[in-house]
């Protein structure tokens, strides 16, 4: 790089012509005798007194234009004056985009690099444990000066402290720093619990809220359609995660038809409200609507699904009891 000489004069030197006699003429006659032999210029020797030489100081041009204080050129991260310091933070960390499994990020470089800047760490914390992605190259995910970079398979629904760091080849940054919640994700299937006939034009549907959702259940969507024809209808009701079962009648449809059924649940999102994040479907169910069909001595679904956890308790209780023979039998054996 440039730099500036810096200059401290000595004190004036005195010269003294060479003097080859013994000293015996004075400064006349030498002089004289000088003039008369002289022919064509020529370089005297010179004496120098006993003072030191001048010292020179080498400069960074930087440092030479304050005064000496150390300074870093911004706009040259490949030299600086302290590179055994660690870069600034990165600035104007913000959240760009967020889903419930994603967060963007964005920022640009640091005020003060301290050094060449390599590249970027991303750290987050959740639930006290900390996680470092992949460390982020310099050249990368830039964008016209702004660093662009997305946390990805993230729990829905959760609290995220994100920190950004520059790295040089000696030391780590300090932090910029950001706190985050991801969206919520949509709710699981629903579990059908009643399908039945209702009339010989409506039927009757229950079901029981989802094992899994995010923050509330605000909604769900019923659909619904003659199975001789492609398109469904649907019915949508206003709830709250609170109801444990909800059922409803399905009115005006055909007798002699046969209609199939399903049930989703959503969510309303907590970063746009406007949003509603639609859950997965139940399995569809499929029913029979005939005259007097109410009357019909049909086993409901909902008996149906208890009489199935009752098999399944009963079948656990009786391995249970052979087990617990088994055992007692090994014990008396020894």
């Amino acid at each position: 790089p440039l730099a500036a000489v810096e200059h401290e004069p000595p004190a004036p030197a005195i010269l003294h012509p060479y003097d080859a006699g013994d000293g015996s003429n004075n400064g006349d006659d030498e002089l004289d005798e000088l003039e008369q032999d002289f022919e064509e210029p020529r370089v005297l020797p010179l004496k120098s007194s006993s003072t030191p030489a001048a010292v020179v100081r080498v400069v960074p041009i930087e440092q030479a234009a304050s005064n000496d204080e150390p300074h870093t050129s911004t706009h040259d991260p490949t030299f600086s004056a302290d590179d055994d310091i660690e870069p600034s933070p990165p600035q104007n960390l913000t959240v760009l985009e967020v889903t419930s499994t994603t967060i963007k990020l964005t920022w640009r470089e640091p005020e003060k690099a301290n050094g060449a800047i390599h590249g970027y760490r991303v750290y987050y914390i959740h639930q006290n444990q900390t996680d470092l992605h992949m460390p982020i190259l310099k050249l990368n995910e830039m964008q016209n000066s702004v660093y662009h970079y997305t946390l990805s398979n993230l729990k829905p629904f959760s609290e995220y402290r994100i920190l950004v760091t520059a790295f040089t080849k000696k030391h780590d940054g300090k932090p910029s720093e950001v706190t985050q919640r991801t969206d919520v994700s949509g709710p699981s299937a629903p579990k059908v619990v009643n399908l039945t006939c209702h009339s010989h034009n409506a039927l009757y549907y229950g079901w029981r809220i989802p094992q899994t959702f995010y923050n509330t259940i605000d909604l769900y969507i019923i659909s619904y359609r003659n199975i001789a024809y492609h398109e469904f209808r649907e019915i949508r009701i206003t709830v709250n995660a609170s109801i444990m079962e909800t059922s409803l009648i399905i009115p005006n449809l055909t007798s002699n038809a046969a209609y199939e059924v399903k049930v989703r649940a959503a969510s309303a999102s907590v970063i746009n409200p406007k949003q509603i994040i639609l859950g997965s479907y139940s399995e569809p169910r499929k029913i029979s609507l005939q005259p007097n069909c109410e009357k019909a001595p049909l086993k409901s679904q909902r008996q149906a699904y208890d009489d199935y956890n009752l098999a399944v308790l009963a079948g656990i209780v009786f391995s249970f009891t052979v087990l617990l023979l088994i055992v007692l039998a090994l014990i008396l054996w020894k």
